[in-house]
């Protein structure tokens, strides 16, 4: 996935096997953990180019056979980490996989395309070993997978996890979920962030009413 050619290669062999694409899953994925002091340029290099370049990719290479096909979905996986920063690279590339997949389903939503974020908690994948997979040019480790391992050891199997992603997707949720464990965490986090806005706080007053209440089509964001 962090290789454009080889996706754009994955997208042409689909199109001469099946005649179009309906469903996009970018499901790859590298995990680290370790402090922040120890984070090596190539452990941020590696993690980004396969969690965050790679979800990048597949949608550029995939998005226009669906507009082509008149419609469609993508699942991006983002990681309960993308919310909940835990490990400093996976957390951050996670985190923009969030924002990343949120900006593509406003994007899209009007071709017809829907978008959603998988989010799973504890799934019991080869992850904690991906160190294996490392590129020789990307050599210079400071942190490692093998941590994770006691984490997702009792977490539900990959079918069942593909399960619910697919529930999701016929729902056309903006969010998949894998489980509720740490839904206190995430609310938490989230108040922690709007109590950090109230007014007085930050200076300024509420500009209209009720500062909790907020329209999510009406929000914009302009860069300068």
């Amino acid at each position: 996935m962090s290789n454009l050619a080889s996706v754009e290669r994955l997208a042409a062999a689909t199109v001469a096997a099946f005649g179009g694409v309906d469903v996009v899953c970018n499901n790859a994925g590298v995990y680290l953990t370790g402090s922040v002091r120890a984070l090596t340029p190539d452990d941020w290099r590696w993690v980004m180019s396969v969690n965050l370049d790679g979800v990048c990719n597949g949608c550029r290479v995939f998005v226009p056979l669906l507009l082509q096909r008149g419609g469609g979905h993508i699942m991006n996986t983002a990681s309960l980490g993308g919310l909940l920063p835990s490990s400093s690279a996976y957390s951050a590339s996670k985190a923009a996989v969030v924002s990343f997949t949120e900006i593509l389903r406003a994007d899209l939503e009007p071709d017809g395309i829907g978008v959603s974020c998988l989010c799973p908690g504890a799934v019991r994948t080869d992850l904690a070993s991906c160190d294996r997979l490392r590129p020789e040019d990307l050599a210079d480790a400071g942190n490692s997978s093998a941590a994770l391992a006691a984490s997702i050891e009792g977490g539900i199997s990959g079918d069942e996890a593909g399960e619910i992603a697919v529930r999701g997707i016929k729902r056309n949720d903006a969010f998949i979920f894998t489980d509720t464990t740490h839904r206190a965490a995430v609310q938490a986090r989230f108040e922690r962030i709007l109590d950090a806005m109230k007014p007085g706080l930050t200076g300024q007053p509420a500009a209209h009413g009720d500062p909790g209440e907020v329209d999510e089509h009406a929000v914009a964001f302009q860069m300068t």
